[in-house]
């Protein structure tokens, strides 16, 4: 395993050990892969297409937000 996903389950694991701050920790990593990925996804898109990464992401966030309700 690397040693990002090494953090990650910490953090997975402090969270639900009720630490608030991994929490905190998970959101802003997440969001910055979302970004990278976003970006590439949408670098292969057509020039004339008008969805943009923080759209994108957005869209991603609120079906996660659906998705856990």
């Amino acid at each position: 395993m690397g040693r990002t996903e090494h953090n990650v389950t910490d953090l997975l694991t402090a969270w639900s050990g009720g630490d608030e701050a991994a929490l905190e920790k998970l959101v802003l990593w997440s969001i910055r892969n979302w970004h990278r990925t976003a970006h590439r996804y949408m670098a292969r898109e057509r020039s004339s297409h008008i969805l943009q990464t923080t759209a994108l992401i957005n869209e991603v966030y609120m079906r996660l937000l659906t998705f856990r309700l």
